[in-house]
């Protein structure tokens, strides 16, 4: 007589495995959200009440976000799309990310800091999901280890309430380490399209983040492909080698990187040609080129029959979800002639030099941050540097996740060293990696038998409950703070300009801004100035993308530097044209000033002006 014992058996452990999941996720949501208060008021509620001013980075992230949530509440459609598609040298995720928190909290700078604070509680839940998926029963530990870790860090609770790409790229990453595990576990078409989807997410979310990531995955995939009889690696490795050297499509693809390069390192160059003057000082119209020529080239090959398709999907369920859900809104993204995405992408890629201008100065700073900034204590620190250290000397015998992690860890951190532009902020995502590594190694060890299980369960609250006491301490620490408001500016001066200018200003002003600089950016204008602030348009810049003409504003507001000492302004070349156009229009009494607000602490004046005339042409009001 056949027995249902075997049935019962597997729906016991079934529901325990569920059972373990809901009470992970539950006790991990409490904690998160416990921490997130305490964020919230230790900088947000500071923010607020002294009503600081986000610097260049944050006030740009937070304005993107709030000008797409207005464009939806308005009902432009068209125009959301639109302003989603420009937004290439900081892709779209964040933005659209933001969107939800500005229609359910309201459209204030609290708002959109609080959507990070959600992505903070994200991250922790996705990380207790990906120890769970990895370690079924036995994943307390593991959670509770990389939760301890995550909120007793005072840099990421600091950037937990920085709405920038850092903490929500946290969250997306492990969004795509959650999903490479379900797919490893469970290779079906649906796990397959999730992997391929996350990718495409933490694509759109920052292209640094993509790439530090996929790169040390496409190695260990490679390394973990199986060989045939008589094959190794180094033989493999030759083979292909050979054929793309033999290719005219790869040298040509590789001397117009290298090129690139030259030119986005050195600023570009100038030439006579037939007579008149060339100039190349960026990626420019060339990316298009390449593209076209590259897709044609492919469209060639599958009109000759000469790429084996049919194998190719045969050969890993992924190949075809990633050329449709991964491949295809790249390429459709990059080979769209306006806005120039390919010249976003390498701008942001290589980017210019800022921070630290030395290698070794740069290695120093980040390992002063990683010390005293991004772990608790010194002693966390060499206790997950030396777990991490096991993990990698055991490194056969680790599951998929881990031998990922151990690769991509080191080659993240070299990358980000030899970077010409540095801060410390570029560790976030790599540490929480590490954290991730850390916790599963952990879990390795208690995953054995029955009483190692018991033995993780019985330490898992201890190591969380500590976690949780050690973040009520961090978040009145100064090194919390110092990292909580460096992208602010706390000036008096600065607020009561804002104030003074704002008073002035009608409903039917339109008001043109002239000079920036790191701390009174465009996207603060827009915020203080613009809609955010009640009034129907945004202040614009003369030319540029998002400019219009001089002659179209009613009132300008022009930066002067006062004074001996450099002041806090871009001194540029476009600067100098702009604030020429401007006097130049004082001194023919087609402009007017009405105040002057000197500024002596960051060596500047606000002038206000205001147009004596019609103006020459209606600007648009956006």
């Amino acid at each position: 007589m056949p027995s249902d014992r075997p049935e019962a058996d597997h729906d016991y452990v079934r529901w325990s495995r569920q059972l373990v999941f809901i009470t992970i996720l539950t006790i991990a949501a409490l904690v998160l959200l416990y921490v997130a208060r305490l964020i919230d008021r230790h900088t947000i509620q500071i923010v607020s009440s002294q009503r600081l001013l986000p610097r260049w980075d944050l006030a740009t992230h937070l304005n993107h976000g709030w000008e797409d949530y207005h464009l939806l509440v308005t009902g432009r459609i068209h125009r959301l799309l639109w302003d989603l598609w420009l937004q290439g040298y900081w892709p779209p995720v964040l933005s659209i990310y933001q969107i939800p928190f500005y229609l359910s909290l309201g459209g204030t700078t609290e708002s959109g800091l609080r959507s990070a604070i959600a992505a903070f509680v994200l991250t922790g839940l996705l990380g207790c999901a990906l120890m769970w998926r990895q370690w079924r029963e036995a994943a307390a530990l593991p959670a509770a280890v990389f939760l301890g870790l995550i909120v007793s860090s005072p840099y990421l609770l600091a950037y937990a309430s920085v709405t920038m790409t850092e903490i929500v790229g946290a969250a997306t990453q492990l969004a795509v380490l959650l999903a490479y595990v379900a797919y490893r576990q469970n290779p079906s078409p649906a796990a397959a399209r999730g992997f391929a989807v996350s990718l495409t997410v933490l694509f759109f979310t920052k292209y640094n983040y993509f790439f530090l990531l996929i790169a040390p995955l496409a190695l260990y995939e490679w390394l973990d492909r199986p060989l045939g009889p008589n094959q190794s690696r180094r033989a493999d490795l030759q083979r292909w080698m050979r054929f793309a050297l033999s290719s005219p499509t790869v040298w040509l693809l590789v001397l117009y990187l290298a090129g690139l390069l030259v030119v986005m390192r050195t600023g570009g160059f100038e030439f006579h040609l037939a007579g008149q003057r060339v100039s190349v000082h960026t990626v420019g119209n060339s990316g298009h080129i390449v593209l076209y020529l590259l897709l044609g080239r492919l469209w060639y090959l599958h009109r000759q029959q000469r790429i084996p398709w049919d194998r190719f999907v045969a050969a890993d369920p992924r190949v075809r979800p990633l050329l449709v859900w991964f491949a295809l809104p790249i390429v459709i993204w990059f080979a769209s002639p306006y806005p120039n995405h390919i010249r976003d992408f390498f701008n942001l890629v290589i980017n210019r030099p800022l921070g630290e201008a030395s290698i070794g100065g740069g290695a120093l700073i980040y390992l002063d941050a990683v010390r005293h900034d991004y772990f608790y204590r010194e002693w966390v620190l060499i206790g997950v540097v030396g777990v991490f250290a096991i993990a990698a000397v055991q490194y056969r015998r680790q599951p998929p996740l881990m031998k990922w992690l151990i690769l991509a860890i080191p080659l993240q951190l070299a990358v980000i060293a030899i970077h010409q532009t540095r801060f410390p902020r570029f560790l976030l995502l790599t540490i929480v990696l590490l954290c991730v590594a850390a916790a599963c190694e952990t879990g390795r060890w208690f995953a054995g038998s029955k009483w190692r299980r018991i033995a993780g369960a019985v330490l898992a609250p201890a190591v969380l409950s500590a976690g949780v006491f050690v973040s009520k301490t961090v978040v009145t620490e100064e090194r919390f703070r110092a990292v909580a408001f460096e992208n602010y500016t706390d000036n008096p001066t600065l607020r009561a300009a804002f104030d003074s200018i704002r008073a002035e200003l009608k409903p039917e002003d339109r008001l043109a801004i002239v000079g920036q600089s790191n701390e009174l950016s465009p996207a603060l204008f827009r915020w203080e100035l613009g809609p955010p602030s009640g009034f129907p348009c945004s202040p614009f810049e003369i030319g540029g993308a998002r400019g219009s003409e001089l002659g179209a504003a009613t009132r300008v507001v022009l930066l002067m530097p006062m004074g001996s000492e450099p002041p806090i302004l871009d001194i540029t070349t476009f600067y100098l044209a702009q604030r020429h156009a401007v006097l130049d229009d004082v001194d023919r009494g087609e402009l007017k000033i009405d105040r002057e607000i000197p500024v002596p602490d960051r060596h500047l004046a606000v002038r206000l002006y205001h147009r004596t005339s019609a103006p020459s042409a209606p600007a648009s009001c956006e």
